[in-house]
């Protein structure tokens, strides 16, 4: 089985550098890129080039809830594009602001910048996909120094790791 692991950025590569394959399974690793865009462009262009059986996206994420504990690691099930609007006068309204939608419609646990456009990849080309996160800060006022970036990867290695094992 072909199987494509794709991060946002190379650090995040870098934690499963040394993963472990049977001799069925072959492991590419591939950065996507940081957001939407990138994730979406760069990640059609490995689906056509490589033809992958299985894509495993991996990386960190936040939380927004306290109940998370940072270095969790989640398996996404489902996502959702709610990171969009326009600037009107000068000011983002996002589609929450502008009552396209009801910012109350969901209840998020995780917030990730590239999965909702990975899921709809994979989806869109019907390639049987997981995303697996790792909580390394909690959502609110950016403070870098409080984030767990490095607990959170290795927890996502070693799941990496067994998930693949088991394939």
């Amino acid at each position: 089985m072909k199987i494509l692991v794709v991060a946002a950025t190379s650090l995040e590569l870098d934690f499963i550098s040394d993963i472990q394959t049977s001799e069925k399974n072959q492991v590419i690793k591939k950065v996507l890129g940081v957001g939407q865009v990138p994730t979406t462009y760069h990640l059609l262009n490995h689906i056509e080039s490589l033809t992958p059986d299985l894509i495993v996206q991996i990386g960190i994420a936040g939380s927004f809830v306290n109940d998370c504990t940072l270095g969790e690691v989640f398996a996404i099930g489902e996502e959702y594009m709610s990171d969009m609007g326009v600037v009107e006068t000068g000011t983002f309204q996002s589609i929450f602001d502008l009552k396209l939608m009801d910012e109350n419609q969901f209840n998020p646990v995780l917030e990730s910048m590239e999965g909702a456009a990975f899921h709809y990849c994979c989806i869109m080309k019907n390639i049987p996909f997981i995303q697996i996160r790792g909580v390394s800060n909690y959502v609110g006022e950016r403070n870098k120094s409080k984030w767990q970036i490095e607990a959170s990867l290795e927890a996502v290695a070693k799941s990496t790791q067994e998930f693949i094992s088991n394939i």
